[in-house]
């Protein structure tokens, strides 16, 4: 029961974000980071890395020097190229 109750509880709140996402792109600009900021993060914390970093990619394009973004996509990249170079050494050995 417990399973079925939080399954449901994720897809909520995987609509939810979905909403979000669309009705973001009709908001100001500030309200649109805020929430692509809480995707980006919610992502990262699921492990969706392609997610995360396409999030951390549109708050810089509607704010180039948002400082936040910039070093959640830094993040991102390092951890993406981490999991690459371990992909990489297990297929060679």
């Amino acid at each position: 029961m417990k399973f079925n109750l939080r399954s449901k509880l994720s897809w909520l709140a995987v609509a939810l974000i979905a909403a979000g996402s669309v009705v973001a792109q009709d908001l100001d600009p500030i309200t649109q980071k805020t929430i692509l900021l809480s995707e980006a993060l919610q992502a990262r914390e699921e492990g969706n890395l392609s997610a995360a970093k396409d999030r951390y990619l549109k708050i810089l394009k509607i704010d180039n020097s948002d400082e936040g973004a910039k070093e959640g996509l830094a993040s991102v990249d390092a951890a993406l190229a981490s999991l690459a170079s371990q992909r990489a050494a297990s297929a060679a050995a």
